[in-house]
């Protein structure tokens, strides 16, 4: 009998986790019953319930999988083979204020993720989620802006508060962008942002 912690049964999960994703980025949760996720991955409506006891905890689980997803996906953090700091700022910058830089598999998954965001405003667990993935985020971004202070690439001494400025302008960023038909703009936006968030961090523009 597959147990919680089977390599195989966790790999199933996952496969029907991904596969529920795309189905939501496409058609959207609503429309979505574990009838039509079961035609789509072409396996019997019972084997995901097998996994999943019934459509409330799939969600559950569904929102922990796409927080994991955009995490790794969204947080590139410091390309340490970049051997001069400098330039390791700069590029952490640039990835971070570019969308275009972003993989389309982000840009796809980052759709779930304003569905599961909606789900985290009536449902309190779903809400806790979001929060340890906000306080994820934020430790990271504190972790690598603390390396770049330590150098002293930047000047800027509360990385806790530069943290939260650097999430708050992303975030932004982002839903500013997803309203903006023309690029141009949607490119003006994040060169200022990013303009913006290297004076706050004392680096000076390179003339």
């Amino acid at each position: 009998m597959k147990t919680r912690n089977d390599k195989q049964y966790q790999m199933k999960k996952r496969e029907i986790l991904k596969g529920f994703s795309e189905m939501i980025a496409e058609f959207g949760l609503e429309n979505i019953s574990i009838a039509k996720l079961a035609k789509h991955l072409e396996i019997p409506p019972s084997l995901i319930i097998y996994y999943f006891k019934n459509r409330d905890i799939l969600i559950d689980e569904m929102v922990s999988y796409v927080l994991e997803r955009c995490l790794e996906m969204s947080y590139p953090g410091i390309d340490k083979e970049i051997n001069d700091p400098s330039r390791q700022l700069e590029a952490y910058l640039d990835t971070l204020f570019d969308p275009s830089q972003s993989p389309e598999e982000a840009k796809s998954e980052s759709k779930v993720f304003f569905t599961c965001r909606n789900l985290a405003l009536r449902d309190e667990m779903t809400k806790l989620k979001f929060q340890s993935y906000q306080k994820k985020i934020l430790s990271l971004m504190e972790e690598d802006l603390n390396y770049f202070l330590q150098l002293g690439i930047i000047s800027a001494t509360d990385v806790g508060e530069a943290a939260i400025l650097l999430y708050s302008l992303l975030n932004g960023l982002d839903d500013f962008s997803d309203f903006i038909t023309e690029k141009e703009t949607s490119q003006i936006a994040a060169e200022s942002s990013k303009r913006l968030y290297k004076s706050y961090l004392g680096i000076k523009e390179q003339k």
